[in-house]
């Protein structure tokens, strides 16, 4: 599965969340593109099911984030936009799998 989405912020230091399920043993990859944000002041984190932080990485302009990540477990995993700085903006994120 692939899915594409927008994730966007209109104040600084604001997190833009998105959720999607995922099953235990798949592999997904995280792609960046087309952002307005400015600098390196962005990060991805990506929440399991339990609220552990599996994955983290800062992110600018394009290009794979996360990449092969295997899920632990079955459930709803969040996938989190965080700003700092005076940045605001938008970015298009595509989850690929699973």
């Amino acid at each position: 599965t692939n899915t594409s989405t927008t994730m966007n912020n209109s104040y600084p230091g604001q997190t833009d969340s998105l959720t999607f399920s995922g099953t235990a043993s798949s592999t997904i990859s995280i792609t960046y593109s087309n952002s307005s944000y400015p600098g390196w002041d962005e990060h991805l984190n990506l929440i399991d099911p339990n609220g552990n932080q599996i994955a983290s990485t800062w992110v600018n302009g394009n290009g794979t984030v996360i990449s092969s990540s295997t899920l632990s477990t079955s459930g709803t995993y969040t996938l989190q936009l965080v700003t700092s700085g005076w940045d605001v903006g938008q970015t298009t994120v595509q989850l690929i799998g699973p």
